[in-house]
């Protein structure tokens, strides 16, 4: 297992666990289902210490024990070369050491470590997915919840190695070793920089040279993430266990603060045709020629209104990166789970307190805006949000499912009483979904027709679109797969089944 800094001497880990108790650190009573929180920040930034982790609500409401975890994070986390010098993943490594700490030692904090749920929003939803196609955490929980990112995400996880590791050296240049001609250099350079100087190149500098994509993230490096998790949910080599997984209505507004930087202080923010195209081009994830621009452009845009130049594209631009970004690939994930037999809990969050008071004024239903009712920011005293009676009962509602869950996989049992509303399971067909709003309601197959798009038209496009090269590389890869992976798999199978005496002529 890789634990060590790959700018650090071996066997310098910074893992630090955070337990919340109703009770204190004097745990009253055993055997309570655990909650491990993965804290988002887009590998970039953010800390299990947070405010927004602070857990105390949940386990005053349900009987859990509460763990909020810290990993390695940016050029220390995560910064990669596509060999063995620095392969990656240092940070998940991280997480999966916690995962194992916590499973081997919460029975003494009052844990079952026999019912334990991982659950992470945005970066952290990602994690969460990545552990559920690493073999190498499947021991350490039972469950997990994938709130705003998953294996899926595009944000989350680069798939070019060869990009990975210009970002490597593009940091090291940055940080003051551009003469590192190999990984061996680089590292050896990287591990004599200044650590704040090395943060200010990777999450400040380095960033600002990026559209869409966040450099010094998770990569395929084949131990920790063994393949495309595309791939793998296919392949359904993820590990059997029941799920929550969903997102917010306008979660891509964070990524339209990205593309739109000058829209931010507008109170009316406005996107002309061309300017939209342009957005589309350089912040959509799949973009590789304007086959895909256009495409995405007669899907999005009401061409009723196309003939009129006033006619403003920006909220079409938001539309779309949520569904790219976010919603898509949740129900591409719960698909895989819901197909192979699992129970699997959808959600799309589309509340928004009347009166609230966004920044920008745009951000609407955006990312995060559903976290603090699911650890009811109202009794953080570092935080103190002063929640309406509506908002409360909305909390406790909302936490109820999540402890459930938790408690019995089922997001509807383990709570006196149960939540008002009966949340039923996403299955294929059927396609439920819940609306999560103070009105809870059941909204089968929501943006289904955006999902067909994204998961499926768009994906062959790309592949039709793309040049001649691409596409027998593509090949070349899928050719490998089944001559190493499937091939000498069905030749086991075959050869075991001869040998059972089963086998007549």
């Amino acid at each position: 297992m890789r634990t060590s800094c790959h700018l650090r001497p071996r066997g310098v880990v910074s893992i630090k666990i955070v337990f919340f108790s109703f009770f204190g650190i004097s745990v009253q009573g055993s055997g309570y289902p655990v909650f491990i929180d993965i804290h988002g920040g887009g590998f970039v930034g953010g800390s299990g210490n947070d405010a927004s982790h602070d857990g105390r609500a949940i386990v005053s409401l349900s009987d859990v024990v509460y763990v909020a975890i810290n990993y390695r994070l940016g050029a220390f986390g995560f910064l990669a070369t596509g060999d063995p010098e620095m392969p990656g993943n240092y940070g998940l490594w991280d997480q999966n050491l916690a995962l194992k700490w916590i499973n081997e030692n919460i029975a003494y904090f009052g844990g079952d470590p026999n019912n334990i749920t991982i659950m992470g929003y945005s970066a952290g939803g990602a994690s969460v997915g990545f552990h559920l196609i690493a073999k190498q955490s499947w021991n350490f929980f039972h469950r997990g919840i994938m709130s705003s990112g998953n294996m899926m995400s595009p944000f989350g996880l680069e798939l070019d190695t060869q990009k990975a590791r210009d970002d490597a050296f593009l940091v090291g240049r940055l940080a003051g070793c551009g003469d590192a001609t190999n990984s061996q250099q680089l590292r050896a350079c990287l591990r004599q920089v200044d650590e704040e100087k090395l943060i200010l190149a990777a999450n400040a500098k380095a960033l600002l040279t990026t559209t869409n994509v966040i450099p010094l993230v998770p990569v395929i490096d084949g131990e920790f993430i063994t393949d495309n998790p595309r791939y793998l949910l296919q392949q359904k080599q993820f590990k059997m266990c029941d799920i929550m997984v969903g997102n917010t209505k306008d979660d891509g507004s964070l990524v339209a603060m990205r593309a739109y930087i000058g829209q931010i202080p507008r109170i009316k923010p406005y996107s002309d045709y061309e300017t939209f195209l342009d957005r589309v081009r350089r912040f959509t994830y799949t973009y590789t020629n304007d086959i895909i621009v256009n495409s995405i452009a007669q899907q999005y845009v009401d061409w009723k209104d196309f003939d009129d130049p006033t006619t403003n594209y920006f909220y079409k631009y938001i539309e779309l990166i949520t569904d790219e970004t976010f919603h898509c690939p949740s129900e591409h994930v719960a698909r895989a789970y819901a197909m192979s037999g699992l129970s699997v809990y959808r959600y799309y969050y589309t509340w928004l307190k009347p009166g609230t008071v966004s920044i920008p004024t745009w951000y609407g239903v955006g990312h995060g805006t559903d976290v603090q009712y699911i650890t009811n920011y109202d009794v953080n005293p570092s935080i103190n949000t002063n929640f309406t009676e509506e908002e409360m009962e909305f909390s406790v509602q909302m936490m109820k499912y999540y402890t459930n869950f938790a408690k019995t996989g089922n997001a509807n049992i383990g709570s006196d009483p149960a939540p008002t509303f009966t949340w039923e399971p996403f299955t294929v067909p059927g396609l439920n979904i819940l609306d999560q709003t103070p009105n809870f309601r059941a909204i089968p197959g929501a943006r289904a027709e955006f999902n067909a798009f994204w998961n499926d038209y768009l994906l062959q496009l790309v592949t039709f679109s793309a040049e001649m090269s691409e596409v027998e590389h593509q090949w070349r890869e899928e050719f490998n797969r089944w001559k190493n992976d499937d091939l000498p798999a069905w030749r086991q199978d075959f050869q075991e089944y001869q040998d059972s005496g089963d086998c007549t002529i």
